[in-house]
């Protein structure tokens, strides 16, 4: 493996769990609200275990150790910044306890719409897709491209989750927030989503 190569690594051991992560979580907050401790560390551990095994064992076929070209390595090294400044907007704005989940937890009503949020739903669901698209154009093998595929079909699946439990827990204020900010584009369409 080359640098190209443990950098993506080491992005999809973060980024590739975090959607099993919140399908987990979202399914357990509602049941667990006394025990918070087990809703991470039974969201935390399957997805982590089962992403970094799932890395560990497929390593020979997704990183191939050759080397990219310069535009897919500098693409993707961006595309990999873009997430972690993502990540710093809306850790700014809507502070570490409710990025890793507490509102949930608490059944709070409290709507993030200040910050990066006044412009997307879901900054950080798109830095994430950026730094996972990013690792595979530094790697560029075909399992690891087919990979993303599979993966960003679970993202929206885990983002529709999401914005059922918000609409829940929110009512017609988040009804309200998704006609006026789009979800991850930064631009208006016809779709609310």
């Amino acid at each position: 493996m080359n640098w190209r190569d443990w950098v993506a690594a080491v992005v999809l051991f973060v980024e590739l769990p975090v959607p099993v992560f919140w399908l987990i979580f979202h399914t357990l907050a509602a049941t667990v609200r006394p025990r918070p401790r087990f809703a991470y560390l039974a969201a935390g551990l399957t997805a982590w275990l089962a992403g970094g095994t799932l890395i560990i064992s497929l390593r020979e076929f997704l990183f191939a150790g050759t080397t990219a070209p310069i535009w897919a390595t500098t693409l993707g090294l961006l595309l990999i910044a873009s997430d972690l400044s993502l990540f710093w907007r809306a850790e700014r704005a809507m502070g570490t306890q409710r990025m890793v989940g507490r509102a949930e937890l608490a059944g709070a009503q409290q709507l993030a719409s200040s910050g990066i949020y006044t412009q997307l739903r879901h900054p950080r669901y798109l830095g994430m897709i950026l730094a996972v698209v990013g690792t595979a154009l530094l790697a560029g093998t075909l399992l690891l491209w087919v990979l993303v595929l599979a993966w960003f079909g679970l993202v929206l699946v885990m983002l529709r989750v999401e914005e059922w439990e918000l609409r829940r827990r929110m009512g017609p204020a988040y009804d309200e927030y998704c006609r006026r900010v789009p979800a991850m584009l930064p631009f208006r369409g016809t779709s609310r989503d």
